[in-house]
């Protein structure tokens, strides 16, 4: 199953660079990397992360898993597992950073890598993550360590602080400087959540006539995309200003 995953990453990864990353080898902005908008829809983790005419992602070089960096078509290994204990578990990139956490069977560490000094630091431990985004000096994660009661996580970089902001989540999502969080009852509860103070906004409940084991999601300003593994082509849309769930088949 790994080799097929493989197989799939590299033929994605090439098709990606051969068709958004041939201009010349641009330097990186002054101020980095824009947060792309996080959104958990993707099968294989690591992500990719793609920013004007170049990307980051990871590929696994006979069982040991690297992090590239590609610009102009021409791609830079930054540093692979061997070069830290554990194995890679995820990656973000923000700003002029790259977070990444390292982790084995009873531990998690995360990282930075500056991606201007090419160099890295060790942070702090951390809960094993399932997502990750940046805000500011707060790293946010969804800690899926107890399937039956996944929790929002915030850990402060300049404190080392992490603590649980809510529990009982389906998935989280960043969008626009604030944490979404989906609740799955019996219909699916959309808060935003202040992650310093856990504070939480209920802003919308909606169903859909589909039942699936594994949904995946997208969050934009107004509205979240959900679809299922086994629904083919088609997704829902619902929409936080009117209420509204429209499907779509593609």
């Amino acid at each position: 199953m790994k080799r097929i995953l493989i197989i799939f990453l590299v033929i994605c990864l090439m098709g990606a660079l051969a068709a958004g990353c041939t201009g010349e080898d641009r330097p990186m902005p002054p101020d980095g990397y824009a947060q792309v908008n996080f959104n958990n829809t993707l099968l294989l983790r690591p992500d990719f992360y793609f920013f004007d005419e170049g990307c980051f992602y990871a590929l696994d070089g006979f069982y040991n898993m690297g992090v590239y960096r590609s610009r102009g078509g021409k791609p830079e290994k930054l540093f692979e597992e061997s070069d830290f204990p554990g194995w890679l578990s995820d990656f973000i990139v923000c700003g002029t950073d790259l977070y990444f956490v390292m982790t084995n069977e009873d531990d998690s560490w995360l990282y930075r890598y500056d991606l201007i000094t090419n160099t890295h630091e060790l942070l702090c431990p951390i809960a094993k993550p399932a997502y990750m985004g940046v805000l500011g000096e707060l790293v946010v994660y969804q800690d899926r360590s107890d399937m039956k009661n996944q929790k929002l996580r915030v850990l402060d970089l300049r404190t080392g602080e992490d603590r649980i902001a809510m529990e009982g989540i389906e998935v989280f999502g960043l969008v626009d400087g604030e944490v979404r969080c989906v609740v799955r009852k019996e219909d699916y509860e959309i808060y935003r959540v202040e992650p310093v103070t856990g504070a939480r906004e209920l802003l919308g409940t909606f169903s859909v006539d589909h039942e699936g084991d594994y949904a995946h999601y997208s969050f934009a300003s107004e509205h979240i995309l959900l679809r299922f593994t086994n629904s083919g082509g088609t997704f829902w849309s619902f929409s936080q200003a009117d209420g509204t769930v429209t499907a779509y088949t593609m």
